[in-house]
């Protein structure tokens, strides 16, 4: 989703890398993380990721939100889902309901932390409608990103 020029040194063919933290609400998708991932943070709220402490599901603590050279991420589909409803439109805009919150939590975590890399989760009907679309291009943007 999101693109640096080539030569960028975060543009390296060979590397490795640590999953150092996940974030989700849903008890049971905590679970399946923790169960196939390990992170050694598990944040439960995506609107934290922008502030410099949030809590860990882990450690039953604040922790600090790491900054991380990629992360990858996505919106919450509940608000965009065909079987939801049929208007989508202005999701993003209207930084309501749980797509908005969760979109706006990644855009604070690369406001604040600036990986080089961000990779989105592709929901349809976030790319599909225009509105939503040129809302997200714009805001990530806004702090410096360059769409592709």
């Amino acid at each position: 989703m999101l693109d640096l020029p080539v030569g960028h040194p975060s543009c390296s063919a060979a590397g490795s890398f640590a999953h150092t933290f996940s974030c989700e609400i849903c008890p049971a998708k905590q679970s399946w993380i923790t169960g196939n991932f390990l992170p050694a943070l598990l944040f439960d709220d995506a609107q934290a990721l922008g502030r410099a402490t949030a809590w860990d599901v882990l450690s039953l603590s604040l922790q600090t939100v790491p900054s991380s050279d990629a992360i990858v991420g996505g919106t919450s589909c509940v608000d965009l889902s065909n079987q939801k409803h049929s208007e989508k439109e202005g999701v993003i805009a209207s930084h309501e309901g749980q797509s908005s919150v969760t979109f706006l939590g990644l855009l604070s975590y690369c406001r604040r932390h600036r990986p080089p890399l961000v990779f989105g989760e592709n929901v349809w009907n976030l790319i599909l409608v225009a509105s939503n679309w040129e809302e997200l291009v714009s805001l990530f943007r806004s702090i410096g990103y360059v769409m592709s």
